[in-house]
């Protein structure tokens, strides 16, 4: 019986000039149109993907909260915690930590950025606004105005700055989801970067002063990221001297860790295209007292 049914309704649909295929398609149009009827989706006016967030935290919470201010201007926003792991109050690591992120993450995007020693008082909150130096897509930075942005503003085509309106909320001391978060909302749900608060010249923001013999940043398994970018002079297999506030250390320059014994300090090209210093299956940080912030130096033996 199934196939004399199947071709009745063949022929009904030849009777009405209608070729095959066409049912099934209008059948799933109309499915599609009474599921749209029924969700409500809800467009930003501008095509802006998401937020991220970047903390020094070192909890959930807070920045829990803080995508709940972002969702509550934007139910379909995209909103990613990168870390709440920041070394406390370093200024240094954030920003670079904020500037690799933006540097992987598409275009348009927001990035929320707290580590933020001088919450509550003098110093503004932020928005600026480039152009990222690969895609030439828009770019927005959100947070304090300590030189937190200032490394990723170097690497990018800034195009607008703005002090962001210091509107009362419940906290004096949680910026991050009173003022910052609540901002990267309302530019994710379409209100215009010019309507954020006052503009201002970008010059006048606050910068950082960094040598490229700097820690920038410590990974979870303690290894030092820097601003080195040429390893000219440091030749895999030779042994330096490396001497940070702490004291002097000896350090191997290898291609990667198994080139070594376990427990080894070790210098090599590291993922951001810079030198690192690690200890084989070690936390390098602990070992040598270094943080971000810290200048170093390597010397031949003979020089130091």
């Amino acid at each position: 019986m199934a196939p004399k049914k199947k071709k009745v309704a063949k022929k009904t649909a030849a009777r009405h000039g209608v070729r095959k295929g066409q049912i099934q398609k209008a059948s799933r149009s109309e499915r599609g149109a009474e599921l749209r009827s029924t969700v409500d989706i809800r467009r930003p006016k501008y095509p802006f993907m998401g937020a991220t967030i970047t903390t020094d935290f070192q909890e959930n919470l807070a920045t829990g909260q803080m995508v709940g201010m972002i969702l509550s201007h934007h139910a379909a926003a995209n909103a990613h915690v990168v870390t709440n792991s920041i070394d406390p109050f370093n200024i240094i690591e954030g920003g670079f930590a904020i500037r690799e992120v933006v540097r992987y993450y598409p275009t348009p995007y927001v990035h929320i950025g707290v580590v933020d020693p001088g919450v509550g008082g003098k110093r503004h909150g932020i928005c600026v606004r480039m152009k990222h130096h690969k895609t030439g897509g828009d770019v927005y930075v959100i947070g304090p105005d300590n030189g937190l942005f200032y490394p990723t503003m170097i690497e990018n085509k800034v195009t607008g700055a703005i002090i962001l309106k210091r509107e009362e909320g419940p906290s004096s001391t949680f910026h991050g989801r009173d003022i910052f978060a609540r901002n990267a909302g309302r530019l994710i749900a379409g209100v215009p970067f010019e309507d954020l608060g006052e503009p201002t010249d970008p010059i006048k923001l606050v910068d950082i002063e960094i040598s490229p013999n700097t820690i920038v940043h410590k990974d979870g398994f303690g290894n030092l990221k820097t601003l080195i970018h040429s390893l000219e002079g440091l030749d895999v297999g030779n042994t330096y001297i490396l001497q940070v506030p702490s004291g002097v250390y000896e350090l191997t320059m290898v291609r990667t860790f198994s080139d070594v014994a376990k427990r080894t300090l070790v210098g090599y090209m590291g993922s951001w295209g810079t030198l690192e210093i690690a200890v084989v299956e070690g936390d390098a940080g602990t070992m040598i007292g270094a943080r971000a912030g810290d200048q170093f130096w390597i010397h031949t033996p003979k020089k130091l």
